[in-house]
Protein backbone atom coordinates (compact mmCIF):
# COMPACT_ATOMS: atom_id res chain seq x y z
CA UNK A 1 0.00 0.00 0.00
CA UNK A 2 1.54 3.28 -1.25
CA UNK A 3 1.60 6.89 1.03
CA UNK A 4 -1.46 8.05 -1.16
CA UNK A 5 -3.58 4.90 -0.50
CA UNK A 6 -3.03 4.94 3.16
CA UNK A 7 -4.05 8.50 3.31
CA UNK A 8 -7.11 7.17 1.73
CA UNK A 9 -7.72 4.31 4.04
CA UNK A 10 -7.51 6.62 6.95
CA UNK A 11 -9.82 9.23 5.67
CA UNK A 12 -12.57 6.60 5.03
CA UNK A 13 -12.26 5.61 8.43
CA UNK A 14 -12.99 9.08 9.34
CA UNK A 15 -15.97 9.38 6.92
CA UNK A 16 -17.20 6.44 8.37
CA UNK A 17 -16.27 7.00 12.27
CA UNK A 18 -18.31 10.74 11.59
CA UNK A 19 -21.24 9.45 9.60
CA UNK A 20 -20.48 12.09 6.72
CA UNK A 21 -21.37 10.74 3.13
CA UNK A 22 -18.01 11.13 1.70
CA UNK A 23 -17.55 10.43 -2.44
CA UNK A 24 -14.67 7.92 -3.42
CA UNK A 25 -13.93 11.04 -5.88
CA UNK A 26 -13.93 13.73 -2.87
CA UNK A 27 -11.62 10.90 -0.84
CA UNK A 28 -9.25 11.24 -3.51
CA UNK A 29 -9.32 14.93 -3.98
CA UNK A 30 -8.65 15.40 -0.33
CA UNK A 31 -5.98 12.64 -0.33
CA UNK A 32 -4.10 14.41 -3.26
CA UNK A 33 -4.07 17.71 -1.75
CA UNK A 34 -2.93 16.66 1.85
CA UNK A 35 0.34 14.32 -0.03
CA UNK A 36 2.58 16.87 -0.87
CA UNK A 37 2.73 17.56 2.90
CA UNK A 38 4.20 14.27 2.80
CA UNK A 39 1.83 10.73 3.26
CA UNK A 40 4.44 9.95 6.66
CA UNK A 41 3.42 13.07 8.80
CA UNK A 42 0.06 13.45 7.00
CA UNK A 43 -1.06 9.44 8.62
CA UNK A 44 0.22 10.39 11.89
CA UNK A 45 -2.05 13.12 11.95
CA UNK A 46 -5.19 10.99 10.51
CA UNK A 47 -4.47 8.62 13.06
CA UNK A 48 -4.93 11.69 16.05
CA UNK A 49 -7.65 12.60 14.28
CA UNK A 50 -9.16 9.61 14.01
CA UNK A 51 -9.21 9.22 17.90
CA UNK A 52 -10.42 13.03 18.59
CA UNK A 53 -12.25 13.89 15.45
CA UNK A 54 -16.40 13.22 14.94
CA UNK A 55 -16.55 14.95 11.62
CA UNK A 56 -14.97 14.38 8.36
CA UNK A 57 -12.29 17.14 8.49
CA UNK A 58 -11.22 19.83 6.03
CA UNK A 59 -7.15 20.19 4.28
CA UNK A 60 -6.97 22.67 6.87
CA UNK A 61 -7.83 20.40 9.74
CA UNK A 62 -5.31 17.90 9.22
CA UNK A 63 -3.15 20.86 8.70
CA UNK A 64 -3.64 22.04 12.09
CA UNK A 65 -3.57 18.62 13.28
CA UNK A 66 0.58 18.23 11.99
CA UNK A 67 1.24 21.90 13.30
CA UNK A 68 1.10 23.01 10.06
CA UNK A 69 -1.85 25.47 10.12
CA UNK A 70 -2.16 28.27 6.78
CA UNK A 71 -1.11 31.29 7.99
CA UNK A 72 -3.89 34.08 7.36
CA UNK A 73 -4.06 36.38 4.34
CA UNK A 74 -3.25 39.34 6.68
CA UNK A 75 -0.45 37.47 8.40
CA UNK A 76 1.30 36.69 4.65
CA UNK A 77 0.64 39.80 3.69
CA UNK A 78 2.56 40.95 6.38
CA UNK A 79 4.89 39.06 6.38
CA UNK A 80 5.50 39.46 2.69
CA UNK A 81 5.33 43.43 2.93
CA UNK A 82 8.06 43.38 5.49
CA UNK A 83 10.41 41.10 3.75
CA UNK A 84 10.17 42.99 1.05
CA UNK A 85 10.77 46.27 2.77
CA UNK A 86 13.55 44.78 4.35
CA UNK A 87 15.14 43.55 1.21
CA UNK A 88 14.85 47.20 0.17
CA UNK A 89 17.05 48.20 2.83
CA UNK A 90 19.46 45.49 2.64
CA UNK A 91 19.81 45.58 -0.87
CA UNK A 92 18.99 49.19 -2.31
CA UNK A 93 18.92 49.52 -5.98
CA UNK A 94 21.04 47.89 -8.76
CA UNK A 95 22.11 48.01 -12.23
CA UNK A 96 22.99 44.55 -12.51
CA UNK A 97 20.56 41.68 -13.83
CA UNK A 98 22.50 39.57 -11.76
CA UNK A 99 22.04 41.19 -8.55
CA UNK A 100 17.92 41.16 -9.05
CA UNK A 101 18.50 37.46 -9.89
CA UNK A 102 20.02 36.97 -6.50
CA UNK A 103 17.69 39.22 -4.99
CA UNK A 104 14.87 37.28 -6.67
CA UNK A 105 15.84 34.38 -5.36
CA UNK A 106 16.34 35.51 -1.93
CA UNK A 107 12.58 36.70 -1.74
CA UNK A 108 11.32 33.56 -3.11
CA UNK A 109 8.69 33.18 -6.21
CA UNK A 110 5.86 34.38 -3.54
CA UNK A 111 7.31 38.06 -2.61
CA UNK A 112 8.40 38.24 -6.09
CA UNK A 113 5.14 37.88 -7.71
CA UNK A 114 4.23 41.25 -5.34
CA UNK A 115 7.40 42.82 -6.48
CA UNK A 116 6.65 41.77 -10.34
CA UNK A 117 3.48 44.03 -9.61
CA UNK A 118 4.80 47.07 -8.17
CA UNK A 119 6.88 47.04 -11.46
CA UNK A 120 9.58 45.08 -10.48
CA UNK A 121 13.00 45.34 -8.70
CA UNK A 122 14.01 49.01 -9.10
CA UNK A 123 10.74 50.31 -9.42
CA UNK A 124 10.04 48.97 -5.66
CA UNK A 125 13.24 50.46 -4.30
CA UNK A 126 12.01 53.81 -5.97
CA UNK A 127 8.46 53.78 -4.48
CA UNK A 128 9.73 52.85 -1.15
CA UNK A 129 12.07 55.93 -0.81
CA UNK A 130 9.44 58.52 -1.79
CA UNK A 131 6.99 59.78 1.13
CA UNK A 132 5.89 57.52 3.86
CA UNK A 133 7.79 54.56 3.76
CA UNK A 134 4.64 52.83 6.18
CA UNK A 135 2.57 53.99 3.25
CA UNK A 136 3.98 51.96 1.03
CA UNK A 137 4.08 49.07 3.05
CA UNK A 138 0.37 48.86 4.25
CA UNK A 139 -0.23 49.15 0.22
CA UNK A 140 2.32 45.87 -0.39
CA UNK A 141 0.47 44.29 2.41
CA UNK A 142 -2.96 44.59 1.10
CA UNK A 143 -1.96 43.50 -2.14
CA UNK A 144 -0.14 40.55 -0.92
CA UNK A 145 -3.27 39.88 1.29
CA UNK A 146 -5.63 39.70 -1.76
CA UNK A 147 -2.88 37.93 -4.19
CA UNK A 148 -3.47 34.72 -1.68
CA UNK A 149 -7.50 35.47 -1.03
CA UNK A 150 -7.28 35.58 -4.85
CA UNK A 151 -4.97 32.20 -5.00
CA UNK A 152 -2.54 33.61 -6.59
CA UNK A 153 -0.05 32.82 -3.85
CA UNK A 154 -0.24 30.53 -1.34
CA UNK A 155 1.91 32.00 1.64
CA UNK A 156 3.79 28.73 2.05
CA UNK A 157 7.29 29.18 -0.04
CA UNK A 158 8.65 32.67 1.99
CA UNK A 159 12.16 33.01 3.74
CA UNK A 160 12.48 32.75 7.37
CA UNK A 161 15.20 35.63 6.16
CA UNK A 162 17.35 37.22 3.89
CA UNK A 163 21.17 36.44 3.28
CA UNK A 164 23.57 39.47 3.10
CA UNK A 165 24.17 42.04 0.13
CA UNK A 166 27.31 40.32 -0.46
CA UNK A 167 25.42 37.00 -0.82
CA UNK A 168 23.57 38.05 -3.74
CA UNK A 169 25.12 41.05 -5.51
CA UNK A 170 26.94 40.38 -8.73
CA UNK A 171 27.97 44.20 -8.37
CA UNK A 172 28.13 47.04 -6.05
CA UNK A 173 24.47 48.39 -5.34
CA UNK A 174 24.57 52.26 -4.59
CA UNK A 175 22.76 54.76 -2.74
CA UNK A 176 19.88 56.18 -4.75
CA UNK A 177 19.18 59.82 -3.95
CA UNK A 178 16.21 61.56 -6.00
CA UNK A 179 15.93 65.26 -7.06
CA UNK A 180 13.01 67.41 -5.84
CA UNK A 181 11.20 66.67 -9.53
CA UNK A 182 12.07 63.21 -9.91
CA UNK A 183 11.09 62.59 -6.15
CA UNK A 184 6.86 64.44 -6.88
CA UNK A 185 6.78 62.40 -9.96
CA UNK A 186 7.21 59.27 -8.39
CA UNK A 187 5.08 59.99 -5.45
CA UNK A 188 2.12 60.74 -8.12
CA UNK A 189 3.09 57.20 -9.65
CA UNK A 190 3.16 55.24 -6.41
CA UNK A 191 -0.33 56.84 -5.53
CA UNK A 192 -1.51 55.78 -9.17
CA UNK A 193 0.08 52.10 -8.90
CA UNK A 194 -1.71 51.80 -5.58
CA UNK A 195 -5.11 52.69 -7.11
CA UNK A 196 -4.60 50.00 -9.17
CA UNK A 197 -4.12 47.45 -6.02
CA UNK A 198 -7.31 48.91 -4.51
CA UNK A 199 -8.95 48.39 -7.38
CA UNK A 200 -8.13 44.49 -7.74
CA UNK A 201 -8.88 44.33 -3.50
CA UNK A 202 -12.38 45.86 -4.59
CA UNK A 203 -12.42 43.59 -7.59
CA UNK A 204 -12.71 46.44 -10.35
CA UNK A 205 -9.89 45.05 -12.01
CA UNK A 206 -8.58 41.69 -12.56
CA UNK A 207 -5.51 40.47 -11.39
CA UNK A 208 -3.92 39.22 -15.05
CA UNK A 209 -4.51 43.21 -16.04
CA UNK A 210 -2.27 44.62 -13.66
CA UNK A 211 1.32 44.10 -14.99
CA UNK A 212 0.11 45.60 -17.98
CA UNK A 213 -1.58 48.67 -16.51
CA UNK A 214 1.76 49.07 -14.38
CA UNK A 215 3.74 49.26 -17.26
CA UNK A 216 1.59 51.84 -19.06
CA UNK A 217 2.12 54.15 -15.67
CA UNK A 218 5.81 53.18 -16.12
CA UNK A 219 5.65 54.27 -19.62
CA UNK A 220 3.89 57.68 -18.86
CA UNK A 221 5.85 58.82 -15.94
CA UNK A 222 9.12 57.80 -17.60
CA UNK A 223 7.38 60.53 -20.40
CA UNK A 224 7.40 63.21 -17.87
CA UNK A 225 10.66 62.67 -16.27
CA UNK A 226 12.13 62.70 -20.07
CA UNK A 227 10.69 66.16 -20.90
CA UNK A 228 12.43 69.31 -20.04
Amino acid sequence: MNGLQKIEMLLRMLAEQSGDKVSPQRLLFVAERLMPLGSAEVCDALVKLVDSSRRFPTVEEVRAAMGRATATPREVGTRIANLIIDAVRRYGETGSANTVAGIEAALGPEAWHVVRCFGGWNAVVEQAGCGELNVFRAQVRDYAEGAMRDGQIRGEQLPVGLPALSEVAAAPTTPHVLPPEKRVLLIAKREEIGRLRDGVVAGEIREADVPALVTAIDRKYDSLEAKP
